[in-house]
C-alpha cells in the first residue's frame, strides 16, 4: 500500500467518529465536523486545479491553530498536493517568497485577516459553505487524486515545511 493510499485510510477512518479532534481554548470539533470540512474544502481546491490545470502542485495554507487550518491540510491531502503551511505572523512578502519557492499556486486563507499575495487563486475559508461535499464527491475527488498521483512521475510530497 502506497503512502497516500495509507493516509487516506486514516482519514476515512475516523472521519465519521464522535471523538474531539481539534480543540484550541473554548473551541473544538469533532472528527465528523472535520471530515465534512476538509472534504468541503478539497472541492474548492481540485476547482483550481481543474480551471488552472495546476494538480499536484503544493498549495499554501496560511493561519494558526484554527479548524480550518487543520481542515485545509487534509483537503490538500484529499487532493493529493502538497501542503505548505504558513502561519499567520509572516509578512506578505514572505507568504509570497514561499510560494515562489514551492512553486504553488494557490492560497487558501483560514484566517482574518487574510493575507493577499500576487498568487493565481486565493480561497477564503470563511467563505466556503458548509456540507457542499457529498459522499460520491468525495468517493469521486480521491479517485481522481489516486490515479493522478499514480501517473506522477517522482515520488509525491505530502507537505513542504519553511522555516523562519
Amino acid at each position: 500500500m502506497d503512502a497516500w493510499t495509507e493516509i487516506i485510510a486514516i482519514f476515512m477512518r475516523f472521519r465519521h467518529q464522535p471523538g474531539a479532534a481539534w480543540t484550541h481554548h473554548a473551541q473544538s470539533c469533532d472528527y465528523t465536523a472535520l471530515g465534512q470540512r476538509a472534504a468541503d474544502l478539497a472541492v474548492q481546491i481540485r476547482r483550481h486545479q481543474t480551471e488552472y490545470n495546476t494538480h499536484l502542485k503544493p498549495v499554501l495554507v496560511y493561519g494558526h491553530k484554527s479548524f480550518d487550518f487543520i481542515a485545509a491540510w487534509w483537503a490538500c491531502l484529499i487532493c493529493g498536493c502538497p501542503v505548505v503551511p504558513v502561519e499567520s505572523d509572516h509578512s506578505p512578502e514572505r507568504v509570497e517568497k514561499i510560494a515562489r519557492t514551492a512553486g504553488a499556486d494557490l492560497l487558501v486563507n483560514t484566517g482574518t485577516p487574510a493575507v493577499q499575495i500576487n498568487i493565481a487563486g486565493a480561497i477564503h475559508t470563511a467563505a466556503v459553505s458548509a456540507s457542499g461535499c457529498t459522499e460520491a464527491t468525495l468517493h469521486e475527488l480521491l479517485r481522481e487524486s489516486r490515479q493522478r498521483l499514480h501517473d506522477a512521475s517522482g515520488i509525491p510530497l505530502a507537505y513542504i515545511m519553511f522555516s523562519s
